[in-house]
């Protein structure tokens, strides 16, 4: 998107990082993956581009990862 109002800026903002999948991923230390992570989730907008199957899938990875 080259450019928007500020208001669908907030609501690409709240759909991407507010709904009920979120990512934490401050507490890497590489900025490449860093980068990586914010690029890719605000470019794709989960809620949107997951099925609630794919996004039930995408959490119970991101739990067992959290385990590990």
């Amino acid at each position: 998107m080259k450019r928007a109002t500020l208001r669908d800026i907030i609501d690409m903002l709240r759909d991407t990082y507010c709904d009920h999948v979120g990512i934490e991923y401050m507490h890497i230390q590489d900025p490449t993956q860093k980068q990586w992570i914010r690029d890719n989730v605000e470019k794709t907008h989960l809620k949107l581009a997951l099925s609630p199957e794919e996004r039930i899938e995408t959490f119970r990875k991101l739990a067992r990862a959290e385990r590990s």
